[in-house]
Protein backbone atom coordinates (compact mmCIF):
# COMPACT_ATOMS: atom_id res chain seq x y z
CA UNK A 1 0.00 0.00 0.00
CA UNK A 2 1.63 3.10 -1.29
CA UNK A 3 -0.24 6.03 0.64
CA UNK A 4 0.11 9.90 0.38
CA UNK A 5 1.42 8.78 -3.09
CA UNK A 6 1.14 12.97 -4.06
CA UNK A 7 4.04 13.26 -1.65
CA UNK A 8 6.35 11.08 -4.11
CA UNK A 9 7.44 13.95 -6.55
CA UNK A 10 10.20 14.89 -8.13
CA UNK A 11 13.17 13.79 -7.42
CA UNK A 12 12.66 12.15 -4.53
CA UNK A 13 9.39 10.61 -6.36
CA UNK A 14 11.84 9.04 -9.37
CA UNK A 15 13.94 7.45 -6.77
CA UNK A 16 10.88 6.03 -5.18
CA UNK A 17 9.49 5.05 -8.70
CA UNK A 18 12.97 2.90 -9.21
CA UNK A 19 13.25 1.34 -6.10
CA UNK A 20 9.57 -0.33 -6.70
CA UNK A 21 10.69 -1.26 -10.06
CA UNK A 22 13.32 -3.17 -8.26
CA UNK A 23 10.86 -4.82 -5.99
CA UNK A 24 8.46 -5.99 -8.63
CA UNK A 25 11.62 -7.48 -10.71
CA UNK A 26 13.08 -9.17 -7.34
CA UNK A 27 9.22 -10.65 -6.92
CA UNK A 28 9.17 -11.72 -10.63
CA UNK A 29 12.58 -13.34 -11.21
CA UNK A 30 13.16 -14.95 -7.65
CA UNK A 31 9.14 -15.74 -6.46
CA UNK A 32 7.29 -15.96 -9.81
CA UNK A 33 4.99 -13.33 -8.18
CA UNK A 34 3.14 -10.00 -9.41
CA UNK A 35 2.47 -7.61 -6.32
CA UNK A 36 -1.05 -6.33 -6.40
CA UNK A 37 -0.38 -2.49 -5.62
CA UNK A 38 -2.70 0.00 -3.63
CA UNK A 39 -2.27 3.58 -4.32
CA UNK A 40 -4.19 6.49 -2.39
CA UNK A 41 -4.13 10.12 -2.46
CA UNK A 42 -6.43 12.60 -1.58
CA UNK A 43 -4.73 15.71 -3.15
CA UNK A 44 -3.57 15.25 -7.04
CA UNK A 45 -4.72 15.97 -10.00
CA UNK A 46 -3.46 13.47 -12.56
CA UNK A 47 -3.97 10.46 -10.18
CA UNK A 48 -3.93 7.59 -12.24
CA UNK A 49 -1.01 8.88 -14.82
CA UNK A 50 0.94 8.89 -11.50
CA UNK A 51 0.22 5.29 -9.95
CA UNK A 52 0.78 3.87 -13.24
CA UNK A 53 4.51 5.97 -13.68
CA UNK A 54 4.95 5.72 -10.11
CA UNK A 55 4.91 1.75 -9.80
CA UNK A 56 5.59 1.20 -13.31
CA UNK A 57 2.33 -0.61 -14.62
CA UNK A 58 0.61 -0.11 -18.16
CA UNK A 59 -3.09 0.30 -16.61
CA UNK A 60 -4.62 0.62 -13.36
CA UNK A 61 -8.04 0.38 -11.84
CA UNK A 62 -9.18 4.16 -10.87
CA UNK A 63 -11.58 5.11 -7.74
CA UNK A 64 -12.30 8.69 -7.21
CA UNK A 65 -15.62 8.75 -5.73
CA UNK A 66 -15.00 10.59 -2.58
CA UNK A 67 -16.98 8.84 0.51
CA UNK A 68 -15.36 9.65 3.37
CA UNK A 69 -17.81 11.81 5.90
CA UNK A 70 -16.62 15.47 5.89
CA UNK A 71 -18.50 18.20 7.49
CA UNK A 72 -19.09 21.98 7.13
CA UNK A 73 -15.35 23.94 6.11
CA UNK A 74 -15.51 27.70 6.43
CA UNK A 75 -11.98 28.68 5.33
CA UNK A 76 -10.86 32.64 6.03
CA UNK A 77 -8.03 34.45 4.29
CA UNK A 78 -6.58 36.76 7.45
CA UNK A 79 -4.77 39.73 6.32
CA UNK A 80 -2.56 41.14 9.19
CA UNK A 81 -3.96 45.07 9.49
CA UNK A 82 -1.94 47.66 8.19
CA UNK A 83 -1.33 50.51 10.60
CA UNK A 84 0.68 53.67 10.00
CA UNK A 85 2.76 55.76 12.20
CA UNK A 86 2.19 59.38 13.17
CA UNK A 87 3.67 62.73 11.68
CA UNK A 88 6.78 63.28 13.39
CA UNK A 89 8.47 66.62 13.78
CA UNK A 90 11.45 68.11 14.90
CA UNK A 91 13.07 71.76 15.98
CA UNK A 92 16.45 72.51 14.28
CA UNK A 93 18.07 75.64 14.30
CA UNK A 94 18.98 77.59 10.93
CA UNK A 95 22.84 76.87 10.82
CA UNK A 96 23.06 79.57 8.21
CA UNK A 97 21.58 82.29 10.23
CA UNK A 98 23.07 80.91 14.00
CA UNK A 99 24.95 84.43 14.12
CA UNK A 100 21.32 85.95 14.83
CA UNK A 101 19.89 86.78 17.91
CA UNK A 102 16.60 84.75 16.89
CA UNK A 103 17.42 81.54 16.21
CA UNK A 104 14.50 80.32 13.49
CA UNK A 105 12.67 77.09 14.76
CA UNK A 106 12.94 75.05 11.41
CA UNK A 107 10.21 72.11 11.43
CA UNK A 108 11.14 68.74 9.77
CA UNK A 109 8.21 66.42 8.57
CA UNK A 110 8.51 62.77 8.55
CA UNK A 111 7.20 60.50 5.74
CA UNK A 112 4.38 58.34 7.48
CA UNK A 113 5.49 54.65 7.45
CA UNK A 114 3.08 52.26 6.70
CA UNK A 115 3.63 49.14 8.25
CA UNK A 116 1.58 45.39 8.34
CA UNK A 117 0.81 43.78 11.78
CA UNK A 118 3.25 40.74 12.54
CA UNK A 119 1.76 37.75 11.17
CA UNK A 120 3.12 35.62 13.41
CA UNK A 121 1.66 37.50 16.43
CA UNK A 122 -1.53 37.47 14.78
CA UNK A 123 -1.30 33.34 14.71
CA UNK A 124 -0.35 33.09 17.84
CA UNK A 125 -3.03 35.23 19.18
CA UNK A 126 -5.65 33.55 16.98
CA UNK A 127 -3.87 30.15 18.23
CA UNK A 128 -4.83 31.34 22.08
CA UNK A 129 -7.89 32.25 21.41
CA UNK A 130 -8.40 28.79 19.70
CA UNK A 131 -7.39 27.18 23.09
CA UNK A 132 -9.47 29.03 25.69
CA UNK A 133 -12.43 28.29 23.89
CA UNK A 134 -11.09 24.22 23.93
CA UNK A 135 -10.48 23.78 20.06
CA UNK A 136 -8.46 21.57 18.91
CA UNK A 137 -6.16 22.85 16.12
CA UNK A 138 -2.61 23.20 13.92
CA UNK A 139 -0.89 25.69 13.13
CA UNK A 140 1.01 24.72 10.20
CA UNK A 141 4.19 26.71 9.87
CA UNK A 142 7.18 26.63 6.91
CA UNK A 143 9.93 26.27 9.28
CA UNK A 144 11.12 24.68 12.53
CA UNK A 145 12.64 27.93 14.15
CA UNK A 146 8.55 29.45 13.31
CA UNK A 147 7.23 26.61 14.98
CA UNK A 148 9.00 27.15 17.90
CA UNK A 149 8.26 30.90 17.72
CA UNK A 150 4.60 30.54 17.42
CA UNK A 151 4.75 27.79 20.36
CA UNK A 152 6.68 30.30 22.59
CA UNK A 153 4.51 33.27 22.04
CA UNK A 154 1.27 31.80 22.64
CA UNK A 155 2.50 30.00 25.63
CA UNK A 156 3.06 33.66 26.56
CA UNK A 157 -0.14 34.96 25.90
CA UNK A 158 -1.50 31.74 27.89
CA UNK A 159 0.18 32.47 30.88
CA UNK A 160 -1.52 35.66 31.34
CA UNK A 161 -4.56 35.17 30.44
CA UNK A 162 -5.27 31.28 31.09
CA UNK A 163 -2.50 29.64 32.98
CA UNK A 164 -4.35 26.32 33.15
CA UNK A 165 -3.92 26.32 29.60
CA UNK A 166 -0.24 26.72 29.32
CA UNK A 167 0.64 23.10 28.86
CA UNK A 168 -1.87 21.99 26.30
CA UNK A 169 0.39 23.81 23.47
CA UNK A 170 3.05 21.94 22.12
CA UNK A 171 5.35 22.09 19.24
CA UNK A 172 5.84 19.11 16.59
CA UNK A 173 8.44 18.96 13.65
CA UNK A 174 11.54 17.09 12.66
CA UNK A 175 14.50 17.64 14.87
CA UNK A 176 12.51 15.64 18.09
CA UNK A 177 13.30 12.27 18.72
CA UNK A 178 10.77 9.39 17.91
CA UNK A 179 9.79 8.75 21.16
CA UNK A 180 9.06 12.58 21.93
CA UNK A 181 7.05 12.40 18.46
CA UNK A 182 4.61 9.42 19.24
CA UNK A 183 4.20 10.96 22.38
CA UNK A 184 2.62 14.26 20.96
CA UNK A 185 0.92 12.17 18.24
CA UNK A 186 -0.72 10.37 21.08
CA UNK A 187 -1.89 13.34 23.27
CA UNK A 188 -3.14 14.99 20.44
CA UNK A 189 -5.56 12.42 19.42
CA UNK A 190 -6.51 11.80 23.12
CA UNK A 191 -7.20 15.24 23.94
CA UNK A 192 -4.62 16.46 26.33
CA UNK A 193 -3.17 18.74 24.06
CA UNK A 194 -5.46 21.34 22.16
CA UNK A 195 -2.95 23.07 19.86
CA UNK A 196 0.46 21.56 18.23
CA UNK A 197 2.61 24.33 15.97
CA UNK A 198 3.97 22.13 13.61
CA UNK A 199 6.04 22.28 10.45
CA UNK A 200 4.62 19.91 7.69
CA UNK A 201 5.80 17.01 9.52
CA UNK A 202 2.06 16.85 10.68
CA UNK A 203 0.47 17.24 7.32
CA UNK A 204 0.15 13.95 6.26
CA UNK A 205 0.71 10.01 7.50
CA UNK A 206 0.02 10.90 11.15
CA UNK A 207 -3.82 9.93 12.60
CA UNK A 208 -4.10 12.69 14.69
CA UNK A 209 -7.81 12.96 15.38
CA UNK A 210 -10.63 14.90 15.12
CA UNK A 211 -9.98 18.55 14.96
CA UNK A 212 -12.06 21.79 15.00
CA UNK A 213 -9.69 24.36 13.30
CA UNK A 214 -6.26 25.02 11.64
CA UNK A 215 -4.08 27.98 10.93
CA UNK A 216 -1.68 28.22 8.22
CA UNK A 217 0.90 30.84 8.49
CA UNK A 218 1.64 31.52 5.09
CA UNK A 219 1.18 29.49 2.09
CA UNK A 220 2.71 26.12 2.19
CA UNK A 221 4.32 26.18 -1.46
CA UNK A 222 1.92 24.21 -3.68
CA UNK A 223 -2.46 24.33 -3.34
CA UNK A 224 -2.05 20.21 -2.68
CA UNK A 225 -0.13 21.17 0.64
CA UNK A 226 -2.92 23.73 1.67
CA UNK A 227 -6.44 21.76 1.06
CA UNK A 228 -3.92 18.50 2.65
CA UNK A 229 -3.36 20.74 5.58
CA UNK A 230 -6.99 21.98 5.70
CA UNK A 231 -8.20 18.45 5.63
CA UNK A 232 -6.41 17.88 8.97
CA UNK A 233 -9.65 19.41 10.61
CA UNK A 234 -13.83 18.50 9.46
CA UNK A 235 -13.34 15.04 9.75
CA UNK A 236 -16.25 12.49 10.89
CA UNK A 237 -19.18 15.07 9.47
CA UNK A 238 -18.34 17.97 11.96
CA UNK A 239 -18.21 21.80 10.57
CA UNK A 240 -14.24 23.10 10.74
CA UNK A 241 -12.56 26.52 10.24
CA UNK A 242 -9.22 27.00 8.42
CA UNK A 243 -7.53 30.36 8.69
CA UNK A 244 -4.76 31.47 5.88
CA UNK A 245 -2.57 34.10 7.38
CA UNK A 246 -0.60 36.01 4.91
CA UNK A 247 2.95 37.15 5.28
CA UNK A 248 4.15 40.29 3.55
CA UNK A 249 5.70 38.21 0.65
CA UNK A 250 3.80 39.30 -3.07
CA UNK A 251 2.46 35.62 -3.11
CA UNK A 252 0.69 35.89 -0.19
CA UNK A 253 -0.61 39.45 -0.74
CA UNK A 254 -1.90 38.29 -4.14
CA UNK A 255 -4.00 35.40 -2.78
CA UNK A 256 -5.73 37.96 -0.48
CA UNK A 257 -6.23 40.60 -2.72
CA UNK A 258 -7.48 38.29 -5.36
CA UNK A 259 -9.03 35.05 -3.26
CA UNK A 260 -10.84 33.92 -6.38
CA UNK A 261 -7.29 32.65 -7.86
CA UNK A 262 -6.68 29.93 -5.00
CA UNK A 263 -9.98 28.82 -4.80
CA UNK A 264 -10.44 28.26 -8.34
CA UNK A 265 -7.16 27.10 -8.95
CA UNK A 266 -6.95 23.40 -9.59
CA UNK A 267 -4.85 20.94 -7.50
CA UNK A 268 -1.03 20.51 -9.20
CA UNK A 269 0.01 17.59 -11.54
CA UNK A 270 2.56 14.90 -9.51
CA UNK A 271 5.12 14.32 -12.09
CA UNK A 272 8.59 11.98 -12.36
CA UNK A 273 10.33 10.43 -14.28
CA UNK A 274 11.81 7.03 -13.83
CA UNK A 275 13.58 6.92 -16.82
CA UNK A 276 15.81 9.55 -15.15
CA UNK A 277 19.52 8.11 -16.42
CA UNK A 278 20.72 10.07 -13.27
CA UNK A 279 18.75 8.58 -11.65
CA UNK A 280 18.39 4.99 -13.12
CA UNK A 281 22.01 4.42 -13.52
CA UNK A 282 22.71 4.44 -9.48
CA UNK A 283 19.71 2.11 -8.85
CA UNK A 284 20.92 -0.74 -11.47
CA UNK A 285 24.01 -0.80 -9.19
CA UNK A 286 21.98 -1.52 -6.65
CA UNK A 287 19.81 -3.94 -8.82
CA UNK A 288 23.00 -5.79 -10.08
CA UNK A 289 24.05 -6.77 -6.32
CA UNK A 290 20.39 -7.93 -5.15
CA UNK A 291 19.97 -10.06 -8.43
CA UNK A 292 21.98 -10.33 -11.55
CA UNK A 293 20.93 -8.04 -14.44
CA UNK A 294 20.08 -9.12 -18.33
CA UNK A 295 18.63 -6.54 -20.55
CA UNK A 296 16.33 -8.53 -22.02
CA UNK A 297 14.61 -9.62 -19.40
CA UNK A 298 14.98 -5.99 -17.26
CA UNK A 299 14.08 -4.00 -19.67
CA UNK A 300 10.37 -4.37 -19.25
CA UNK A 301 11.28 -2.86 -15.32
CA UNK A 302 13.96 -0.55 -16.50
CA UNK A 303 12.71 0.84 -19.40
CA UNK A 304 14.78 1.37 -23.03
CA UNK A 305 17.41 3.25 -21.05
CA UNK A 306 18.81 0.13 -19.50
CA UNK A 307 21.39 -0.58 -21.70
CA UNK A 308 22.90 2.59 -21.99
CA UNK A 309 23.23 2.96 -18.18
CA UNK A 310 24.83 -0.23 -17.73
CA UNK A 311 27.39 0.29 -20.66
CA UNK A 312 28.33 4.01 -18.03
CA UNK A 313 28.39 1.51 -14.97
CA UNK A 314 30.35 -1.32 -17.01
CA UNK A 315 33.10 1.69 -18.25
CA UNK A 316 33.24 2.74 -14.72
CA UNK A 317 33.88 -0.69 -12.95
CA UNK A 318 30.79 -1.29 -11.19
CA UNK A 319 29.30 -3.89 -13.54
CA UNK A 320 30.85 -6.74 -14.77
CA UNK A 321 30.38 -10.41 -16.51
CA UNK A 322 31.37 -13.33 -13.67
CA UNK A 323 34.86 -14.95 -14.10
CA UNK A 324 33.21 -18.63 -14.83
CA UNK A 325 30.29 -17.31 -16.67
CA UNK A 326 29.94 -18.83 -20.34
CA UNK A 327 30.22 -16.91 -23.82
CA UNK A 328 26.34 -17.17 -23.71
CA UNK A 329 25.83 -15.94 -20.22
CA UNK A 330 24.94 -11.84 -21.02
CA UNK A 331 24.08 -11.48 -16.98
CA UNK A 332 25.87 -8.28 -15.42
CA UNK A 333 27.10 -8.54 -11.89
CA UNK A 334 27.58 -5.96 -9.00
CA UNK A 335 31.70 -5.63 -9.18
CA UNK A 336 31.87 -2.47 -6.94
CA UNK A 337 33.18 0.91 -7.11
CA UNK A 338 36.47 1.48 -9.13
CA UNK A 339 39.34 1.95 -7.06
CA UNK A 340 41.39 4.71 -8.33
CA UNK A 341 44.84 4.62 -7.53
CA UNK A 342 46.96 8.18 -6.16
Amino acid sequence: VIDEAHAYRGAFGCHTAVILRRLCRLCHHLYGLEPIFIVTSATMANPQEHAMELIGLRTIHLIEEDGSPCGEKLFMLWNPPVYSTSLQTSNMQNSQDSDRANNLNVVEMQPVQIKRSSPIMEATSLLAEMVQHNLRCICFCKSRKLSELVLSYTRGILRETAPNHVNTVQAYRAGYTAEDRRNIEIDLFGGRLHAVAATNALELGVDVGNLDATLHLGFPGTIASLWQQAGRSGRREKPSLSIYIAFESPLDQHFMKNPHKLFSRSIEHAQIDACNPKVLGQHLACAALEYPLHIQHDEEFFGSGIQASISELANKGQLGRHPDSSSQDDSWHYTGLEVKSW
